[in-house]
């Protein structure tokens, strides 16, 4: 297993790990359960729960917010010449899974965390390389801290140049189009997402820490977690029930898990 993760501490999803950086600065809260399979520790997402007055969920219908991506994707790529039909019928284009290996450094202790991140991409360009496509309301300003925090850390994670935005109108209809590189949200952020990337690192950390100290091969992780003394992140022991089908059959076949 080490050897076919080229030696990386965990293995997971992009947007698991984007979200537990995140966690530092939203509300949200997730659950997240680490296997360890022969030194290397797989994540998993559980649960989810979104803040619950967030207006988010007030202000978009759900229909949209779901219909909005996928038609800025379909216009945005085409097998054609010429141009797109904004009233052809929605499909669902393929996507494609890439794999990026990576360290993550706390230069501060002069200590690193090998990571193997898998992220799905709407589109590859010419020179091979991945494309992101995000579909806005109204973002006018480029200021959201949390949207150019979830930009930059997705280029960071899937090994992006930039991240492709389409802002939509009040009658979900597309308006422009706009790239922004990974300079672009460092420059905005002003070095906000630093202490993202310090956050990820302390709760991997634990989480290595957690499974060495208490010699299980699984754990469950909660984040944030309300107690007496304020937010906190929560590790326990993970029972046979919370990891169960996380690890295929096939997985747990050629590994002799």
């Amino acid at each position: 297993v080490l050897k076919i993760y080229h030696n990386a501490d965990f293995v997971g999803w992009q947007g698991t790990f984007r979200r537990i950086a995140n966690a530092f600065y939203n509300k949200d809260s997730m659950g997240i359960v680490a296997i360890k399979v022969d030194g290397v520790i797989f994540l998993s997402e559980t649960i989810r729960a979104y803040f619950q007055d967030s207006d988010r969920w007030v202000t978009e219908a759900p229909f949209y917010m779901g219909y909005c991506p996928f038609k800025f994707n379909q216009i945005m790529t085409t097998d054609s010449e010429g141009k797109r039909d904004h009233d052809d019928s929605l499909d669902n284009r393929p996507s494609f899974n890439v794999v990026v290996r990576s360290e993550l450094i706390n230069s501060k202790i002069e200590q690193s965390i090998s990571l193997c991140v898998g992220s799905s991409v709407e589109a590859m360009n010419e020179q091979g390389r991945a494309v992101e496509f995000r579909a806005l309301y109204k973002w006018a300003n480029n200021k959201s801290p949390l949207r150019n925090m979830n930009a930059i850390l997705r280029c960071d994670f899937t090994d992006l140049d930039s991240v492709i935005f389409g802002y939509r109108d009040d009658n979900f209809m597309l308006e422009k189009t706009k790239s922004m590189r990974r300079e672009d949200f460092s420059r905005l952020l002003k070095g906000l997402h630093s202490r993202s990337y310090e956050f990820l690192f302390d709760i991997l950390k634990g989480i290595k820490k957690f499974l060495s100290t208490v010699n299980v091969d699984a754990c469950v992780v909660e984040l944030p977690v309300q107690t007496e003394n304020g937010l906190m992140v929560q590790i326990t022991a993970a029972t046979k029930e919370e990891t169960k089908g996380i690890l295929t059959d096939e997985f747990k076949m050629r590994f002799n898990v």
